[in-house]
């Protein structure tokens, strides 16, 4: 178990290359590593991978909270957006391509068979040196872009510390509920 904050630092952002965009800085930090809001639910989803995967060679785990993305006027408040966070992971075979992205993508397909939600996958994923182009899929909701779900790419992955592959799926909440 492991129990998360929306309060991250500049090394856990810096690692896993999610240092370059803006983030939301405390103006009084409670500590030298918990210095930013955090703009997403990666950095504290592959904390969780790096320290579970030598006792577990398969895994997964979630979050559920806000992520807290920079307003482009200076001097504004973030945008607090309520967002899930899922992370796979398994440990790398001979002849496993993609299989951790396919379990993350099942699970995805069974919350939203749940819930009623009739998600789709596209193509049109943020295209960057995080995620994998041949296993990384858009999530929409209608016509509504709500989230991406992709395996790392292997830089990313080497870069965040991980043995393991990982499939990471971030998905904007309040958008479903609102659908």
């Amino acid at each position: 178990d492991l129990l998360s904050t929306s309060i991250v630092g500049d090394e856990l952002l810096k690692m896993i290359g999610e240092n370059e965009a803006p983030v939301m800085r405390l103006a009084n930090p409670l500590t030298v590593e918990l210095t930013c809001l955090q703009p997403s639910h990666r950095a504290r989803l592959l904390e969780a991978v790096r320290a579970n995967e030598k006792s577990a060679a398969a895994g997964m785990a979630f979050e559920i909270g806000n992520v807290f993305i920079p307003s482009v006027d200076e001097g504004q408040l973030p945008d607090e957006v309520l967002s899930l966070g899922l992370v796979v992971w398994d440990r790398e075979e001979k002849g496993q391509q993609g299989e951790a992205f396919f379990r993350a993508k099942g699970l995805i397909e069974r919350m939203a068979q749940a819930v009623h939600a009739p998600l789709a996958f596209g193509k049109d994923f943020p295209k960057n040196a995080f995620w994998h182009p041949g296993r990384s899929a858009s999530i929409h909701l209608g016509t509504a872009g709500i989230g991406t779900v992709g395996e790392l790419a292997p830089e990313a992955r080497r870069r965040a510390g991980t043995e393991s592959r990982v499939a990471l799926a971030l998905i904007d909440i309040a958008e479903v509920v609102k659908g």
